[in-house]
C-alpha cells in the first residue's frame, strides 16, 4: 500500500537548490577526474633541506650518519689541511667500499631526492592527519608516544 504523502511531489525551488548542492559537494574523487598538481620544484631547494630529507628518507638502515660537523670539521671543512689527515682518507675510502654514497655534486643529490619523491615514497594519509594536529596542539614538536610502565 501506498500512502499519499509519499507520492507528493517536492515543491518547484527544492529541486534547483538540491541539483546546486549536488553538483557542488557531491563528486567523484578518482584521480583522472581532478586536475593535476604542480609538482615541487627541488632546484629551490637548500642543501641543509636536500640533506635532511636524504638521512630521514634515503637512509633506512641507519647507514649514513647526519651531517654533523665538530669544532674541528668546522675548521678543517675548506682547506686542504682537512682532506690530508688519516681519518678524512680512512673515511673517504669507507665510503667507496660500503657504496653509501651514490652521489657526489649537489645536483646528483637533488635528482636522487626527487625521484624518490615522485616514485617511491608513501604516504598515509591517516598519519599525516596525526602528525598535523599534534604538532599545532604541541607547538610544533615531533610526535612521541608515551607508554605507562605501571
Amino acid at each position: 500500500m501506498s500512502t499519499r504523502s509519499s507520492q507528493k511531489q517536492k515543491p518547484p525551488y527544492v529541486v534547483p537548490v538540491q541539483k546546486e548542492y549536488v553538483t557542488k559537494y557531491v563528486h567523484d574523487n578518482h584521480p583522472d577526474n581532478q586536475p593535476a598538481k604542480d609538482s615541487v620544484d627541488f632546484s629551490n631547494f637548500s642543501a641543509d633541506e636536500l640533506r635532511e630529507y636524504r638521512m630521514r628518507f634515503l637512509n633506512p638502515a641507519h647507514q649514513l650518519s647526519p651531517d654533523v660537523l665538530t669544532f674541528q670539521g668546522y675548521l678543517l671543512e675548506n682547506n686542504n689541511l682537512g682532506r690530508r689527515t688519516e681519518s678524512s682518507r680512512m673515511n673517504e675510502q669507507r665510503k667507496q667500499e660500503n657504496n653509501l654514497y651514490d652521489y657526489r655534486t649537489m645536483d646528483d643529490l637533488r635528482t636522487n631526492v626527487e625521484n624518490h619523491f615522485k616514485e617511491q615514497l608513501p604516504v598515509k594519509e591517516s598519519e599525516v592527519i596525526m602528525d598535523f594536529v599534534y604538532k599545532v596542539r604541541k607547538s610544533d614538536d615531533k610526535f612521541r608516544i608515551h607508554f605507562d610502565r605501571a
